[in-house]
Formats: structure tokens, sequence, C-alpha cells
């Protein structure tokens, strides 16, 4: 699932018109993802910005640029995430319809 997420940023790099090595990208994210577990930030903002900045600085891509392929990325994290909750809301609300009453 991760190459999937690697590849979601891929395309949103390539939608604002910013070509990033496919290979790069997922060695960022790689490392966003691992350093996102200290505890120093909320949902890693600041981390993934920071790591992503210091990597496509590597191959010439701009600071603003970086920093728009990483918001609209957490943008997609958030959407995700709002999807799972009403999906996991609909569930308590609702009920299963597979789950069994003892």
């Amino acid at each position: 699932s991760h190459l999937f997420v690697a590849g979601a940023i891929y395309k949103i790099s390539e939608s604002i018109m910013i070509s990033i090595p496919f290979s790069l990208i997922l060695w960022a994210y790689v490392i966003s993802l691992i350093m996102t577990f200290l505890p120093v930030s909320y949902a890693g903002l600041g981390i993934r910005e920071g790591i992503f900045t210091y990597y496509f600085l590597l191959v010439g891509i701009s600071k603003e640029q970086t920093l728009s392929i990483s918001i609209l990325y957490f943008g997609l994290i958030a959407v995700y995430a709002v999807a799972g909750g009403i999906i996991e809301l609909k569930e308590l609300w609702f009920g299963s319809k597979n789950s069994s009453k003892i």
C-alpha cells in the first residue's frame, strides 16, 4: 500500500507540473513515514514538509513547490481520514449487517 501512496504523491507532483523521480518520492515518503512516529508534532506536520524539502531540493525543486506537494498530500490524508470516519460512524449508527447477536 505504501507504493500506492508514493504513486499518489507522484501524481500530485505531476498535476502541478513538477517532475520528480518516483524513486526519490518513494525514499522521501518512507523516511517521512518513519519520522512521523516521533511525538514532536501533530499529524507529522512540519516533519513531512522538512523531509520533502530536503530531498526534493537535491533535484532542484524549489521550497515553494515542495511545500505545495506536501500540503496537497496532507489534504489527501485528511480526505482519506474523513472517508474512513464516515464509514465507521455509519457502522456505529446503523450497525453492521453481518454482525451476530449473542
